[in-house]
């Protein structure tokens, strides 16, 4: 999953188009404590935020914005049509019916009845 690197430590507008993953913030730890080992293979292979080219010191909190959602531009929601259930709600309807149905009952008895007549198993 890619990750976003969003701090008051990073360059105001500055996008570094490496790829990032969860798994680059393990990387990151182990170069920066020198650790023995990586975990796993992905991990080895994340690349660290090393490079993501930090500021010193954090920037003024009147250089950040106060309101994200302000700066993500409206987007007109829409109402989806009424057209009826999709191909996978009526299959699970179907289920739901075929399972409480008399017959699922039965069927459903007669197994416990098939396991109660089974031999136990004997222990190895």
């Amino acid at each position: 999953m890619p990750a976003l690197l969003i701090s008051p430590w990073v360059r105001k507008g500055h996008a570094d188009h490496r790829v990032y993953d969860h798994t680059s913030l393990l990387a990151t730890l182990k170069s920066l404590f020198a650790l023995p080992a990586f975990l796993t293979e992905r991990d080895a292979r994340a690349n660290t935020l090393d490079g993501a080219d930090f500021l010193d010191a954090p920037r003024a909190s009147d250089d950040m914005p106060e309101n994200l959602s302000a700066l993500v531009p409206e987007v007109p929601r829409t109402v989806p049509t009424a057209s009826g259930p999709s191909d996978l709600q009526r299959s699970l309807l179907a289920l739901d019916a075929a399972l409480r149905s008399p017959r699922a009952r039965i069927v459903a008895g007669l197994g416990s009845v098939i396991d109660r007549l089974r031999p136990p198993r004997s222990k190895p």
